[in-house]
């Protein structure tokens, strides 16, 4: 599990059997106009943003670092950040929830 500011970003595998990388994230909330949930999976260095505008929607980002991460989670405006040091920088798909 990692922690960050009290936050409880949570990862585990899906099955015994199944190859690393088979992970499953818990998406926390965050407060933001924005962004609704964000989940990290450190073993993989995926990023899973859903938005506000589209709360069934969930863009995933891949070779996301835990530093980004970490000051994404701990940023006082995570739409700023977001749009400045994610969106666009990193290969990501769109997922449905």
């Amino acid at each position: 599990m990692w922690y960050n500011r009290g936050i409880l970003i949570e990862w585990r595998k899906t099955s015994p059997k199944k190859k690393e990388g088979n992970y499953l994230m818990t998406m926390q909330a965050v407060n933001s106009k924005l962004i609704r949930a964000i989940g990290y999976n450190p073993l993989t260095e995926q990023l899973s943003v859903t938005m506000q505008k589209n709360p069934g929607t969930t863009y995933v980002y891949r070779s996301v670092g835990r530093k980004t991460a970490n000051d994404f989670v701990e940023s006082t405006s995570k739409g700023q950040f977001f749009n400045s040091n994610i969106r666009g920088r990193f290969p990501s798909s769109k997922v449905a929830n």
